[in-house]
């Protein structure tokens, strides 16, 4: 069977707690117990979830391991109900057995446990929460929260009562209004949407969300393969102090099947007479009066619609950021002279080595000090899912006062490409300035700038290769359409920087209509 989809799961006790109260479940854990064959799996789909367990000790352990078997268990011994209600009906009978056995031992009194289930099937999600575990899911570069927490301080957050930066810090944050267990509201929400291929979906308890904040979450499902991107986000947690327990499912769908089915067909004919009926009609409906003005359906707070990738406008895929030959367009030969050497006359040109640089913006994946100076490696993952670094080499030292560096650490890198790096797949920047800051929430913050280099107040404007997304081109004010996450692309512009105590840096394109990769070279668009 052709993989869908592929799973990582990763769950630790933190670095506080005696024993591990959350519990994890996938279908691939239940597939052999349950005799899920394909053809159940195919009508009933594919179910994951994590449970985050309360009540002290032993008790919050039972209760999300009551939570997580009951739920597969009851869920994929209904074959009659619809998906959404069987979910539904799987969860109530979840928080029935937990309160059962409540009810039946002292020292379990008032245990209970969080849910957050996605159930897949033909390319639709179905998520369902009760409290305050998360989903989330990342695409084309964005991470979107799925589910709404089901806590005091979010409830006094939507109200308006409270802002999200109080929320994070509030010592009521933990206190949750929904959840499975005795004297508690067990009615989950549920939220639906379409994936696509190339989608990373995100389960996980408050173990991991309470300590790494939703940007982080980004880079690093950005910046890497998806075991590696699961010990990455649990580590994070660990090295923050990990007090509660931390658990989490990483879900990276490869491709949507296609099943056709009777209805499909009869859907399909079903279209087909009416535009025939509406391409007779025409002339009849011109002469009658105006239509009337279509309904809009209001949208349910369940339906979620996230960005959807058309893979016809996504040019061919090729390496990242190399510095290639630009084509000029009949618009774009103004001032060519000031942006290219002596080919600039003629239809192609390369950039001057003085008017070009890189920019990156990733987690750093290794750190060395060696006789040539300070060497960082910031990590990237490709559209297809593979890895690859920028290896940057800083000249100089790194200043006491400025953020240690550090594994982990996000930092971005404005450099100049040089000799290639000792491993393959490594691209080799000479650093002229490294950056801080995620630039949406305002200018990059330099940290650390050359005293060799020519960047940036030498020259007015420069090509900045760098790549579509969250690591490049957003962090840079220009934004990505949909489908060109990861791509390369060139931008002309100018570097703006401030004279405050701490300098800041803004990017300001030039060119509008970006240069973009193209039959083999970066070059303007037609249009």
């Amino acid at each position: 069977m052709t993989a869908l989809y592929e799973v990582q799961v990763r769950t630790d006790k933190g670095n506080v707690r005696e024993i591990n109260e959350d519990a994890v479940g996938t279908v691939l854990d239940w597939r052999m117990t349950l005799h899920l064959d394909d053809k159940v799996l195919a009508e009933r789909g594919h179910l994951f979830a994590v449970a985050d367990g309360m009540g002290g000790h032993a008790a919050g352990e039972v209760a999300s391991r009551l939570g997580i078997e009951t739920v597969f268990r009851a869920y994929y011994g209904e074959h009659r109900r619809p998906l959404a209600e069987a979910l539904t009906t799987a969860i109530a009978t979840a928080n029935e057995v937990i309160c059962q056995q409540a009810a039946a031992t002292s020292d379990r009194t008032g245990m209970g446990t969080t849910l957050v289930a996605a159930l897949w099937r033909d390319g639709e999600l179905l998520v369902a929460n009760v409290g305050d575990s998360r989903a989330y899911l990342f695409r084309e570069g964005q991470l979107h929260r799925l589910t709404r927490d089901h806590s005091w301080v979010a409830e006094q957050v939507a109200a308006g009562l409270l802002s999200p930066a109080e929320a994070d810090h509030h010592p009521y944050r933990n206190v949750i209004t929904h959840s499975l267990g005795p004297n508690r509201n067990p009615e989950p929400d549920l939220f639906r949407l379409r994936t696509q291929p190339g989608d990373r979906l995100l389960l996980c308890s408050d173990g991991l969300s309470n300590l790494v904040g939703d940007e982080e979450i980004a880079t690093l499902l950005a910046a890497y393969p998806l075991d590696q991107a699961a010990d990455r986000l649990l580590g994070r947690a660990l090295e923050r102090g990990a007090p509660d327990n931390v658990s989490l499912i990483l879900v990276h769908f490869w491709q949507t099947p296609r099943r056709a089915n009777r209805r499909r067909l009869v859907l399909l004919l079903v279209v087909a007479l009416m535009v025939l009926a509406l391409v007779l009609g025409q002339e009849l409906l011109k002469r009658r009066s105006a239509p009337p003005t279509p309904t809009v359906l209001a949208q349910t707070p369940s339906s979620l619609t996230l960005p959807t990738s058309s893979s016809a406008v996504i040019p061919p895929l090729a390496e990242p950021v190399l510095v290639a030959a630009v084509q000029l367009g009949p618009e774009a030969t103004t001032n060519a002279g000031e942006r290219f050497g002596a080919a600039a006359a003629v239809t192609v040109g390369r950039p001057l080595p003085d008017r070009y640089v890189v920019f990156v913006r990733g987690v750093v994946d290794d750190v060395r000090v060696s006789g040539d100076g300070l060497t960082i490696a910031l990590a990237r993952r490709q559209q297809d899912g593979r890895g690859h670094r920028y290896v940057v080499t800083l000249r100089e030292p790194w200043p006491s006062e400025a953020e240690p560096v550090a594994a982990g650490a996000i930092f971005a890198v404005v450099g100049r490409p040089v000799d290639e790096a000792d491993r393959e797949g490594d691209i080799a920047l000479e650093a002229l300035a490294v950056l801080a800051g995620d630039g949406r929430q305002g200018p990059l913050r330099t940290l650390w700038r050359s005293e060799m280099g020519h960047w940036p107040q030498d020259y007015a404007a420069q090509w900045v290769f760098t790549t579509y997304g969250e690591g490049g081109a957003a962090v840079l004010g220009v934004p990505t359409p949909i489908g060109f996450d990861g791509l390369p692309i060139a931008l002309w512009g100018g570097w703006v920087t401030t004279t405050a105590d701490s300098p800041q840096v803004v990017f300001r394109p030039i060119d509008r209509t970006p240069y973009e990769w193209t039959d083999a070279v970066y070059r303007q668009p037609d249009n």
